[in-house]
């Protein structure tokens, strides 16, 4: 398998695998059997969820983008600066206040459910961004500008998830596929965006875990203005902070030439 076909391999893979398992289900259901809870239905959903990760991980290791012990250190790179931590929290929390404040979203559970169920989303989810970070975004940034890669990400990323708006039992159930997208496609940007000013794979996770953690306590209704508000708005956030982080790396650069000059 040449570098350049490892985006194309990771797509094509992932979706198929995920997506053999779960519109297995999805059919297997109309028939009354793997109805959603029981203990063989979890475990083909729990195998197709986690296809991104196993496949991203393969394929890195098998083209030798890097070795075991850099891939555990990329992904596990808990050391970052403080100001990213905060970032992301915030950035998290700022999604989630929109459709409160537009009156689509509603606290339903202590917030300590969300922190409890932290450790558990990072599996459950978090984990994606190996594929999408690792591979997908960067790559298509090698064809294409940073503003279209982000969005296609977004749209693969949307599309991977569609036999879960088929399957009775999942939150994807009772929500438009296209306001799901479209929240998808902003919280691309400010992953990528993550990304791009902190080279951590490691927060992108923990952000990703982060959101869906705050989904356990926070029960947010299927509306399409309201999922337009918030993506543009994090879109937004995205370009700010990316900007700023270029900003400061400049006056950085500048500050390190004069002092060498002095």
């Amino acid at each position: 398998m040449k570098s350049k076909n490892i985006a194309i391999s990771f797509v094509v893979l992932t979706i198929g695998i995920t997506w053999i398992l779960w519109w297995g289900i999805v059919i297997a259901n109309q028939y009354g059997f793997l109805t959603y809870g029981t203990p063989l239905m979890l475990v083909l959903y729990m195998i197709g969820g986690n296809t991104i990760p196993i496949i991203a991980i393969i394929l890195l290791l098998k083209l030798k983008k890097m070795t075991g012990k850099e891939l555990i250190h990329k992904i596990f790179g808990f050391k970052q600066p403080i100001r990213f931590y905060i970032f992301i929290i915030l950035a998290a929390v700022i999604s989630y206040v929109i459709p409160i404040v537009m009156d689509t979203s509603t606290i339903t559970a202590p917030l300590y459910i969300a922190l409890l169920s932290l450790p558990i989303m990072i599996v459950g989810g978090g984990l994606e961004e190996v594929g999408w970070r690792l591979i997908l975004q960067p790559n298509l940034e090698k064809k294409m500008n940073f503003t279209f890669a982000t969005l296609l990400t977004g749209v693969v990323w949307a599309i991977w998830h569609l036999p879960l708006f088929f399957m009775k039992g999942t939150n994807q159930y009772t929500w438009n596929f296209f306001a799901f997208a479209i929240t998808v496609i902003g919280l691309s940007f400010i992953l990528a965006a993550i990304y791009k000013i902190s080279g951590s794979i490691w927060l992108c996770i923990l952000f990703h875990s982060i959101w869906n953690a705050l989904g356990e306590s926070i029960t947010t209704e299927s509306n399409m203005l309201s999922s337009l508000v918030t993506t543009i708005v994090v879109i937004a956030v995205s370009y700010i902070i990316i900007s700023l982080s270029i900003r400061n790396r400049t006056l950085e650069a500048v500050a390190m030439i004069n002092h060498r000059l002095k």
